[in-house]
């Protein structure tokens, strides 16, 4: 922000998202910063989406006392993390192992999170449990229960989407062991 006045000024910052209220998009910056007389100073606005899509928002710099000011528009494109998690689970056959996903809630809110979010094609794979809430600020565990009934080595993937939380990949390798005597 560069102030063109002989005297400092202070601004007062604001944003405005377009479009219905998100609680998985953050926009964080100062509420008012000042400007030292003819000079320039950068502002530092955070933003964070949980899930992918284009957002549009304006941010407005006011000068407090003379009322001037200043906006920019914004259209920001999050894509879909290329970055899945790889996890393995070992187990003899007609025994099972388990592995916990945490699911964070950064949002304000409580989410409810059940399993039927999570997809996968393998039918030694269960999710545990049936459903949790995860109160605002927070994180839970869900279980991946694999339980092979054959000696095998499997790749597969999980998908938990949630329509707050976003969407997120796990590749697992899944190794079904003889059993030791």
């Amino acid at each position: 922000m560069k102030n063109w006045a002989k005297k400092s000024q202070r601004f007062e910052a604001s944003w405005k998202v377009e479009g219905p209220a998100d609680p998985s998009l953050f926009i964080r910056g100062a509420n008012t910063f000042d400007v030292a007389s003819e000079s320039f100073k950068e502002y530092k606005l955070n933003f964070l989406a949980l899930k992918s899509g284009t957002y549009k928002f304006n941010v407005n710099f006011r000068e407090s006392t003379t009322g001037e000011y200043i906006f920019y528009q914004f259209a920001v494109t999050v894509e879909e993390s290329k970055d899945i998690e790889k996890l393995e689970l070992v187990s003899a056959v007609r025994e099972s192992s388990l592995q916990p996903i945490v699911v964070e809630n950064p949002t304000s809110e409580e989410i409810k999170v059940n399993k039927s979010m999570f997809t996968f094609a393998n039918e030694y794979l269960e999710i545990t449990p049936e459903e949790i809430v995860i109160k605002a600020h927070e994180s839970r565990e869900f279980n991946v229960n694999f339980r092979p009934l054959i000696i095998s080595e499997t790749q597969t993937e999980i998908v938990f989407k949630n329509p707050v939380l976003g969407e997120f990949k796990y590749n697992l390798t899944l190794k079904g062991v003889a059993p030791t005597q």
